[in-house]
């Protein structure tokens, strides 16, 4: 899927068997999906295309609404795990 905005040919990965959308870089997380109507200047700025980034960030939260059991991960937030590659045990 096609997930333009913050940086062109941004694009998000769907795995159905775990219930997973991957949204790479589409927004720095889920929580902050609702506030991209509130955007500061300057993350304004760094946006490759504003009006994409607002639209796919109404088709993210659309997503979630429409289905709340696909999780949606972004690349800059942190999940349960904390640290992305290690077990809670620290390894």
């Amino acid at each position: 899927m096609v997930l333009e905005g913050h940086s062109k040919g941004q694009l998000g990965l769907w795995l159905p068997n775990v219930n997973l959308f991957l949204a790479a870089d589409a927004c720095w997380g889920s929580d902050l999906l609702p506030e991209t109507k509130h955007m500061r200047w300057i993350a304004f700025m760094i946006q490759n295309n504003f009006r994409a980034y607002k639209k796919t960030a109404s088709l993210l939260e659309r997503l979630h609404k429409d289905h709340p059991e696909i999780t949606i991960l972004f690349s800059h937030q942190q999940g349960k795990e904390r640290v992305y590659g290690r077990t809670s045990a620290g390894s």
